[in-house]
């Protein structure tokens, strides 16, 4: 039977699983999530082994969960890059040890910043930016893995992690900046579907097709958030649109349709 891993299941892995069971896909699978401590009650659905890992003193039977499965790398880079590239050497070499199917890793549009105008997977990053270094170097570890594919996500968003949330402040950098966004049910579908459908592409961005601006975009998700609308400063970036060059075969809720269908903020 198939199995899928999604390895630092947080919020988003939680997403995942909820959206696959809602939908149907991958119901055929044997689904495990793992965490280095399940401490507090998870949102998964019943039919997910939970399992802590990637630490010391791992089991033969978590072993045979793990063995001839899709991994889905979930973690999130946070702010220590060393510790995240340490845990990304880490499941490499489980991965490479247990025999892992397929590697996935969920990595981050933040790529192309320092970027302008229209960029896709064939652009070329700017090295020399810090945090650009560092999601490069993560991708290139899992990339030597034989069978391996990176996951470029832009902003994510969905239940209990509303766009609103980021004009509490009540101001935002760049009014006629484009958003890049990607709401988690369209993370959950486009899995489900290179899964089934393997993709030749090694590097896939994930992204919603609507670029409005922020003044577009961000009042409207202030009110559905319940507070004011952003003042708007300065830009602090150049202005670029992320798309991709691998064709989607779904039609997406536009962003608005996503907002307004977010029950928990």
């Amino acid at each position: 039977m198939n199995k899928l891993v999604i390895v630092g299941c947080g919020w988003l892995g939680e997403q995942l699983f909820a959206h696959f069971e809602e939908l149907g896909l991958l119901q055929d699978w044997q689904w495990y999530a793992t965490r280095r401590q399940f401490t507090a009650p998870a949102q998964l659905p019943d039919k997910v082994r939970r399992l802590s890992w990637l630490g010391e003193q791992d089991s033969a039977d978590l072993a045979s969960c793990l063995q001839d499965a899709v991994w889905l790398v979930a973690i999130s880079p946070g702010r220590d890059r060393q510790a995240y590239q340490a845990s990304l050497q880490q499941v490499v070499h489980c991965a490479s040890a247990w025999q892992c199917r397929q590697l996935l890793l969920c990595s981050s549009t933040g790529v192309y910043s320092q970027l302008a105008g229209d960029v896709n997977e064939l652009s070329v990053p700017v090295r020399s930016n810090s945090r650009v270094a560092g999601l490069l170097a993560a991708e290139q570890l899992v990339l030597e893995y034989p069978s391996s594919t990176v996951l470029r996500l832009a902003g994510l968003f969905g239940e209990e992690r509303h766009p609103g949330r980021f004009c509490k402040s009540g101001q935002l950098a760049g009014a006629e900046l484009p958003v890049n966004l990607v709401h988690s049910h369209q993370v959950a579908v486009s899995i489900a579907a290179w899964l089934t459908q393997p993709s030749p592409h090694q590097i896939i961005n994930v992204v919603h097709p609507e670029h409005p601006t922020k003044q577009q975009f961000y009042p409207a998700a202030a009110r559905l958030y319940g507070i004011e609308p952003p003042m708007f400063v300065p830009a602090d970036e150049p202005a670029r649109c992320v798309d991709s060059i691998v064709p989607s075969a779904q039609v997406w809720p536009s962003l608005l349709q996503y907002l307004q269908n977010i029950k928990n903020l």
